[in-house]
């Protein structure tokens, strides 16, 4: 298995990665009930659109090294826009074969919670007192310490954290066993392996470069989700065929162009 993934060699990228005009996939998200927005979109950020997460909605990214952090930094950040406050909902989750390990990051109420598993990290007390209200939260850590951002505000503390987070796959707007799905709008989504943005009050970002090398996971409102959140040179897929593979899209002329 181990074999396997190391076949695999990514660069992390936001949902699109643009060169020359050209959008180049091979795509690797999965998502479910999710569309884009363009009536909610916070207009402070740039684009226009927005990703919109009913509560029968969820978008999956499957395991990937990238996401096995290891004792090491990283970042976790987003702008959301909750659109309920009264039950507990999952917003990231780096769970995969035990629910007592792992990273994730829940709205529990009106309270933003960073658990490893089941056990409790980091809490912001009670920030989401108004639904349909967008906030920017970040989860860090840096040096063995993990912290906690809501609009660049640090909550709850510091937390010395020597978690090994090992291999798994990432759930955006459920957990990792299809439960506790959260419900709204969501814009600007970095994950990042290796670095520790912040470590201080910081003023929020309103766009995001996912050209950065850091980048393992990205997803704004602007593209089709379609499109890949990695750029994938060689995947193993354990068969000796190929298959045809969308490599570009056209959009003035409405056509994909696939190679095999």
């Amino acid at each position: 298995d181990a074999a396997n993934r190391d076949a695999q060699e990514s660069r992390g990228l936001g949902d699109v990665y643009k060169r020359q005009d050209e959008y180049i996939t091979n795509s690797t998200l999965t998502f479910t009930n999710c569309t884009q927005s363009v009536i909610v979109k916070k207009t402070e950020l740039s684009g226009s659109k927005s990703i919109y997460i009913p509560s029968n909605g969820a978008l999956s990214s499957p395991p990937s090294e990238n996401y096995a952090f290891g004792t090491g930094d990283f970042t976790i950040e987003a702008w959301i826009r909750p659109a309920v406050n009264t039950t507990s909902q999952t917003l990231f989750d780096f769970r995969r074969l035990s629910a007592t390990q792992g990273l994730r990051i829940i709205q529990d109420a009106q309270a933003i919670k960073v658990y490893n598993g089941t056990t409790l990290m980091v809490s912001s007390g009670n920030v989401v007192t108004t639904t349909g209200q967008w906030m920017h939260i970040a989860a860090v850590r840096s040096s063995n310490i993990t912290q906690l951002y809501v609009n660049g505000a640090q909550l709850g503390g510091n937390y010395t954290d020597n978690n090994d987070y090992i291999y798994a796959g990432l759930y955006v707007g459920q957990d990792f066993n299809g439960a506790t799905n959260w419900t709204g709008h969501m814009d600007n989504v970095v994950v990042k392996k290796g670095v520790g943005d912040y470590t201080t009050g910081f003023q929020v970002p309103s766009q995001v470069d996912y050209n950065q090398a850091n980048i393992v996971f990205g997803l704004d409102g602007e593209a089709p989700f379609l499109i890949s959140t990695e750029e994938v040179y060689a995947k193993y897929s354990g068969q000796r065929s190929s298959s045809v593979t969308s490599k570009t899209i056209d959009y003035e002329n409405l056509a994909i162009i696939a190679e095999d």
